[in-house]
């Protein structure tokens, strides 16, 4: 059983965070003592109530380390954990559900340093753009005076509270939530928002409907496209399987 100091100098460790940290640990301890080894490489092989286990440890494990994230506002260093706990295929299994979990969130950290009355300003006037003007990015960020980088975040926000508020006519109460999970700003931002957007639900309506209209066409098309070439390439399998057969080998 690997102890805390064995791995991270725990002086180091952000007081706030040092607690998070040892429950990650635990949670590889107990996965390690569950499948006899620190790869966990045999974990497959566990009886159906010990599977159960496993599967409720690793999941807890990743909802720590995203408790992490969201404290110390950037990725986590998975690199010392490898070092003592060996298995490739297990941890990229955990990345992906990490970076599933906090893409959005990690995505949106520059809009978190700036200030909370420079961001509603912002808001309006990217509202004004998007939906009076209907304007593209590169505009917004000429006409604002914006990275087009913080243009884009702004504008992916207000699509986020458009999608939410107009379409799924969610409640303030889980917007919020939702919001803070998406983004992780403040609940001053969500209620602005909710504002900006339920003032105006009626001439937006049509608009947020013509929107979600579009992405979904957009992601049919692209599934489209992905299929067509997935039948590309097994056309040509088939043709190179059947072109190195020996002739009369398929009894013809």
């Amino acid at each position: 059983m690997k102890k805390i100091e064995e791995i991270y100098e725990i002086e180091k460790l952000p007081a706030d965070l040092a607690e998070h940290y040892e429950t990650v640990l635990k949670y590889l301890n107990d996965m390690e003592a569950l499948t006899g080894e620190a790869g966990f490489g045999n974990a497959y092989e566990l009886e159906e109530k010990d599977w159960d286990r496993y599967c409720e440890l690793k999941n807890g494990m990743v909802q720590t380390i995203v408790r992490i994230i969201r404290k110390q506002d950037r990725e986590f260093d998975f690199q010392v954990l490898e070092t003592f706990f060996q298995d490739s295929d297990f941890w990229d299994e955990i990345k992906n559900d990490v970076s599933r979990q906090t893409k959005e969130f990690l995505f949106m950290q520059p809009l978190r340093g700036i200030g909370a009355e420079e961001r509603k300003i912002r808001y309006q006037d990217v509202f004004r753009i998007l939906y009076e003007e209907h304007e593209t990015i590169d505009y917004m960020s000429r006409e604002l005076e914006l990275d087009e980088k913080i243009a884009t975040l702004y504008a992916r926000v207000l699509r986020f509270s458009e999608d939410l508020i107009l379409n799924f006519c969610i409640s303030n109460r889980l917007f919020r939530i939702r919001f803070y999970n998406y983004c992780g700003l403040d609940a001053g931002d969500a209620d602005f928002l909710w504002k900006l957007y339920s003032e105006n639900r009626d001439r937006l309506e049509k608009i947020a409907l013509k929107n979600r209209l579009n992405d979904i066409n957009c992601k049919v098309s692209r599934l489209i496209t992905q299929m067509k070439d997935m039948e590309e390439r097994l056309d040509f399998l088939e043709y190179m399987m059947l072109s190195d057969e020996e002739p009369g080998s398929n009894g013809c």
